[in-house]
């Protein structure tokens, strides 16, 4: 019997890695009926299908991806992959980036770890993946815009966590910025639901450019009015966070 029967969608979600070692040991490439898709778990046939457009697609089903954000670039191939991928690809080149990782991404790492090194334990993920990644991207994209594609609550808590933030710019940001895409705020959700032709962040951008355009003007609208008056950043929050499970 495979082992791919007996794996459950709870299991994956909870801790996958004794799954992934088992697989890799047992049945490498081996189909999940839990979640209907295959699974390849050894690096040699990672990059053999990696490798093979001709052979492999990323247009699978079912996809949570094409679900919740409608066609996109991870989850399409052929023209449609092409033309997105021509977009953004020109500002991830290396001109592009410039020293962007080494004078944005790196003070935050470090500043991360700082906050851990001497318990010689955390969570990788609580305390360091999840808050790289969204301080990051805030300062890359704008907390509002990083809002729109992301959920709101955890970040929210993550810069109510971090301080550093004026309360009055962060209510705007997640409440009007992170409405700008439908599956942004439950009202759009909920009209998508009704209207399933939404579901697509291509059709959002190309007729509701105009809601981005007013964002920014927004933002500068209350910047003249009400100014900047950020609050104290707590900058021992990591520092004072309790022991947890050793990294994995």
């Amino acid at each position: 019997m495979s082992v791919g029967t007996e794996i459950s969608v709870e299991q994956l979600e909870s801790d996958p890695y004794p799954i992934y070692r088992q697989l890799r040991e047992e049945e490498p490439v081996c189909f999940v009926d839990s979640v209907g898709l295959w699974l390849v778990t050894r690096w040699d046939d990672v990059q053999h299908v990696d490798k093979s457009p001709e052979l492999y697609t990323g247009e699978t089903e079912p996809s949570t991806l094409r679900r919740t954000f409608g066609p996109n670039l991870l989850a399409s191939e052929g023209a449609y992959h092409s033309r997105i991928r021509k977009i953004i690809y020109p500002w991830f080149r290396v001109g592009a980036i410039g020293d962007y990782p080494d004078n944005v991404i790196a003070p935050i790492a470090n500043e991360l770890v700082d906050g851990f090194v001497d318990r010689g334990a955390c969570d990788l993920v609580s305390e360091f993946a999840e808050p790289l990644s969204a301080r990051v991207l805030k300062r890359a994209l704008g907390l509002g815009f990083v809002s729109a594609v992301f959920d709101n609550i955890p970040l929210t808590a993550l810069a109510l966590h971090q301080g550093g933030y004026d309360w009055g710019f962060l209510a705007f940001a997640v409440g009007f910025g992170g409405s700008m895409i439908w599956f942004g705020s439950s009202a759009g959700v909920a009209l998508s639901n009704g209207f399933p032709e939404a579901k697509s962040v291509g059709l959002w951008l190309r007729h509701g450019w105009h809601v981005a355009v007013a964002y920014l003007a927004g933002f500068l609208v209350l910047l003249a009015v009400h100014g900047w008056a950020p609050h104290e950043q707590h900058s021992s929050v990591l520092r004072t966070a309790p022991p947890t499970e050793p990294a994995r």
